[in-house]
């Protein structure tokens, strides 16, 4: 990742990586500061230099993963049997639900990026 990554890639571009990578400092925002769902999405698409269908990509993937959370923990704590959810640090957490849900409920998703962002 390049340090300027958080304004596009070498084209100026934006990616589905940003989006997901958004997603992601959302997802755990909202898990460690409780704060509200709609405050933490308007002020993260807001402060973000995604275009917009990236911006609404971001948007379902947080509120997809939150409305599927119950649904992911059951999965991922059956497979993680030795080391409980709430133990997980929340940065891993976020990313098991994150890539969770985009391989189990958007089929449009890569399999390989979803796993090879997941890995780094």
């Amino acid at each position: 990742m390049t340090p300027d990554s958080h304004h596009g890639n070498l084209h100026g571009k934006n990616t589905r990586r940003e989006a997901r990578e958004l997603a992601l400092r959302m997802l755990f925002e909202l898990d460690l500061g409780k704060q509200p769902e709609d405050e933490v999405i308007r002020a993260g698409l807001a402060q973000s230099h995604l275009d917009e269908s990236l911006q609404a990509m971001t948007e379902e993937l947080v509120r997809g993963t939150l409305a599927h959370r119950d649904q992911i923990d059951s999965r991922v704590a059956s497979l993680a049997t030795e080391w409980a959810l709430d133990r997980q640090a929340a940065v891993d957490r976020n990313i098991l639900r994150l890539d969770s849900y985009e391989l189990l409920y958007r089929p449009d998703s890569p399999v390989a990026a979803v796993v090879n962002e997941a890995v780094e």
